[in-house]
């Protein structure tokens, strides 16, 4: 999570609480129990979301109601609408993204703040809300970097 935190921080956590946008969490991913990662919420249930073979798009803006987005089958060229993030992911959330027009209720979208060297929902997918151990609040260690989390 470099530059926001790093190895060895001591951090507060506030757990029961719903995860808001851009809010670091900590989850147990499914694949390594006992392990615990930080990431930052990207995308909350109800952000549209759609697919270009193995890129995914985000766009919190866009009410599900809204027109539909771009033409999925030929989206170079295309204009994307503002606030879309697009996110390269493994082939395998791919596939299981796939056809979904919005993230479900209970799941969110994270990313690492080091996206070079980050394990986040571009390989692990969405993160059920059940995973979710709760919102980093304050970091209490290094006392020189002490404070709030936001």
């Amino acid at each position: 999570m470099l530059p926001t935190l790093q190895n060895k921080d001591r951090l507060f956590v506030v757990k029961n609480k719903e995860p808001k946008r851009y809010a670091l969490v900590t989850f147990q991913p499914r694949e390594k129990q006992g392990e615990s990662y930080v990431k930052r919420v990207i995308g909350i249930p109800g952000d549209r979301i759609w697919m270009d073979q193995n890129t995914v798009y985000l766009n919190h803006q866009m009410a599900a109601t809204n027109p539909t987005p771009p033409n999925e089958k030929n989206l170079s060229g295309v204009e994307l609408p503002d606030g879309t993030l697009k996110v390269r992911v493994t082939w395998e959330v791919a596939a299981k993204l796939k056809g979904m027009s919005t993230i479900p209720s209970n799941s969110f979208f994270v990313l690492g703040d080091n996206r070079k060297n980050s394990t986040d929902s571009r390989e692990l997918g969405l993160i059920d809300q059940d995973k979710i151990e709760g919102v980093v609040t304050f970091r209490y260690y290094p006392l020189a970097r002490l404070g709030l989390i936001e």
